[in-house]
């Protein structure tokens, strides 16, 4: 599936299974609005930074990446996932036309911006049940992935455009 986005149309890099399965299904039950779409789920920050660079390197223009904030670390403690937010953002910049890429933050995580709450497990389940069953919460998502998609359309609450690590860490709920 990694593949897809050498062959045009939009891509969309997502950090996990969660918003992956949530866009497949609107993109599923939507097929006109939302042809073209790549949605690749890297199953990861580390796995997110290797895709962007390859998209980089072919010169694949006006793609979006979607990644969990996550926490700054408490005193004393390591957290390597927020971390490495500053390596997306460094990965981005390096694109020959960064303006063309957007970079959203779901803070402090996907399943908290878009549902207002955390799962432990079986989050891809419990977040398409969530969207089947609650228009609001499946508006809100398709929101996120219009906006993925056209750059200048408006995002939901819940997600930033960010470009430093103050504006994520401010864009945390205390």
């Amino acid at each position: 599936y990694v593949g897809e986005f050498f062959f045009g149309g939009h891509t969309i890099l997502v950090e996990g299974d969660t918003e992956y399965s949530v866009f497949r299904l609107l993109i599923e039950e939507d097929r006109n609005t939302f042809k073209d779409v790549h949605v690749v789920r890297a199953r990861g920050k580390g796995i997110l930074i290797s895709l962007i660079k390859i998209l980089n390197h072919y010169g694949v223009a006006g793609y979006a990446v979607l990644h969990d904030s996550d926490r700054p670390p408490a005193a004393g403690e390591k957290n390597s996932a927020w971390g490495t937010n500053q390596s997306i953002l460094n990965t981005v910049n390096a694109c020959p036309d960064p303006s063309r890429v957007r970079l959203i933050a779901a803070v402090p995580d996907f399943e908290g911006a878009i549902f207002g709450t955390s799962a432990s497990s079986n989050k891809p389940y419990k977040a398409v049940a969530a969207i089947t069953d609650d228009a609001a919460l499946k508006a809100k998502a398709r929101q996120l992935l219009e906006a993925l998609l056209d750059h200048s359309k408006p995002l939901p609450p819940g997600v930033i455009q960010w470009k430093s690590l103050e504006e994520l860490e401010k864009a945390l709920p205390v």
